[in-house]
């Protein structure tokens, strides 16, 4: 398969990504989700983005184009890791601000948890689209060592080309979706949409870092 001129090779990374951004379907099926459960497990899959962030940047050994041809010491990962746990947090809390103005279901930041856990399929599908990234860390990033290649500092920046393109497409299409009352097909249409584009950016991030044969 290839989207604008990239070949997508659909290794059990993917296939994985795709079984897991399907359960989504099962919870509009079964337990009527609106679009605001859709949004905010897929707001909940970038916080576990943000996290597995972490670790990646602290594995990075490569070098930067533009800078000393030597990786960052240990203390500094340690800082561009503490940057990015805030600037992704003040990002993220943005994020959900605009989510729980627009969609009435979003609940307060207080009531998060225990909605996680009372929404019914919502927790199952959390850990289900958290367990596809940890797969495809320790497949992809360690298990091909790319993170022999990657520098700490480009790590940082990788998951918000992600979850940016993500989010603006399926906030819009969330939009659209409620304007016609949600009906069932067009929560499943961004459902579609959304595993599309993970499959999409899952391949630009990890087709681009191959070690020399």
């Amino acid at each position: 398969m290839s989207v604008v001129g990239r070949q997508i090779n659909f290794t059990p990374a993917i296939f994985f990504l795709v079984v897991m951004n399907l359960l989504p379907v099962l919870g509009v099926f079964l337990f009527g989700w609106d679009t605001g459960t859709l949004l905010l497990l897929y707001w909940l899959e970038s916080i576990v983005i943000g996290i597995l962030n972490i670790p990646k940047i602290l594995s990075c050994q490569g070098d930067d184009e533009n800078a000393a041809k030597q990786p960052p010491s240990l203390g500094g990962k340690l800082f561009l890791c503490v940057f990015f746990s805030v600037h992704y947090g003040v990002f993220s809390f943005g994020h959900y601000t605009f989510l729980d103005a627009f969609f009435n279901s979003i609940p307060p930041l207080s009531d998060l948890i225990a909605e996680i856990i009372s929404a019914q399929g919502l927790a199952v599908s959390v850990i289900g689209l958290m367990v596809s990234h940890l797969f495809s860390m320790f497949r992809n990033f360690y298990g091909k060592a790319e993170y022999k290649m990657r520098s700490a500092n480009t790590q940082m920046f990788i998951p918000y080309g992600r979850v940016f393109i993500m989010h603006i497409v399926i906030m819009f299409g969330g939009a659209l979706v409620q304007a016609f009352g949600a009906p069932i097909l067009a929560l499943v249409l961004l459902v579609l949409l959304k595993t599309l584009i993970d499959i999409v950016s899952h391949s630009a991030e990890h087709n681009e870092f191959k070690l020399p044969s």
